[in-house]
């Protein structure tokens, strides 16, 4: 049986993880400081949190029991990770993502919380392509922009976050935030996130001639839009799974994209296909038709086939 190793690609592969700060090199350390400050930022932008004084922290620790108040943490990744070689020593690109310890939450043992979120099928994903390619419908793929801190906020929600050990800028170590909506860690937060976008989608108009274009909820998969013109021709479609979308639009209706494009703060754009490598085998090697495959091609071999299988399963 042939035995798996660990190739280069695949080592590059399993570099695109958390980065632990004491694994962090100190010339690269600014770099994370200033990802963990951009994320804060984001926090605030999107009204994530009220931050509280020193004053208001200490009542909120004398009033309200230990488990409310949970612990948060940064998450670092370097995002150019998998793709850096010795051909190609691209420069770290530091990535913070800030975490509530969600699982801590008292409400999840009580059974209170409603976590439940729905996301579109995988027959739904297979019928937006084919209906994509039956009506000439130009395919769009996006994902939210901090889609949780998006949600819905929840003022009856009464929940505190503790600073991470590396602090907030401008922040004294003892104070708190109160937490306003779905943040990064949380089980409900899926939830609030599809609310939000659920109703947006379903508050999209455009006119189109003397035709107001709207988006439906398919009966049969809420995480499926579609919508018509006044002859009842199909003009675009929507997908939606957590914070992706897959969008197909008609040539016909070049505004809606527009409208579509303006709905929400959108982050990149999926370009996973492209992340996936070919396998290098030299000239000679690929003359050798007959030969067993090495441990190493083996190796890799296995990691495309799952990648490529990945992909085919979800779109």
């Amino acid at each position: 049986m042939q035995t798996s190793i660990a190739t280069e690609s695949i080592k590059r592969k399993q570099a695109d993880r958390e980065i632990h700060w004491r694994a962090i090199k100190d010339s690269d350390r600014e770099l994370y400081r200033e990802a963990a400050a951009k994320q804060w930022s984001e926090w605030q932008k999107y009204g994530s949190c009220q931050v509280l004084t020193i004053e208001e922290s200490e009542a909120v620790r004398g009033r309200v029991k230990a488990n409310l108040v949970l612990p948060s943490r940064f998450v670092y990744r370097d995002k150019k990770a998998p793709r850096r070689t010795d051909k190609h020593p691209l420069p770290v690109k530091a990535k913070a993502r800030l975490c509530v310890g969600g699982n801590m939450d008292p409400r999840l043992a009580q059974g209170d919380l409603c976590t439940d979120a729905p996301t579109v099928a995988r027959n739904s994903t297979m019928l937006f392509f084919t209906v994509c390619q039956r009506f000439d419908l130009e395919i769009y793929a996006a994902d939210v922009e901090a889609a949780f801190m998006q949600g819905d906020e929840q003022p009856d929600q009464q929940l505190y976050m503790a600073q991470p050990r590396e602090g907030f800028p401008g922040l004294h170590p003892k104070q708190l935030s109160k937490i306003l909506k779905g943040v990064f860690g949380l089980a409900t937060a899926p939830r609030q996130s599809r609310a939000k976008l659920n109703r947006a989608l379903l508050t999209v108009e455009e006119k189109l001639g003397d035709y107001v274009f709207r988006l439906r909820q398919h009966s049969l998969d809420p995480a499926l839009y579609y919508g018509c013109d006044k002859h009842g021709e199909l003009c675009a479609v929507v997908v939606a799974r957590v914070d992706d979308l897959l969008l197909g639009v008609s040539p016909k209706c070049p505004t809606l994209y527009d409208r579509l494009d303006k709905l929400l703060p959108w982050g990149d754009w999926r370009e996973y296909a492209n992340t996936i490598e070919e396998i290098a085998l030299s000239k000679e090697r690929k003359t050798e038709l007959s030969a067993e495959a090495t441990p190493a091609e083996f190796s890799d071999n296995r990691s495309a086939l799952g990648a490529l299988g990945w992909l085919s399963s979800q779109t």
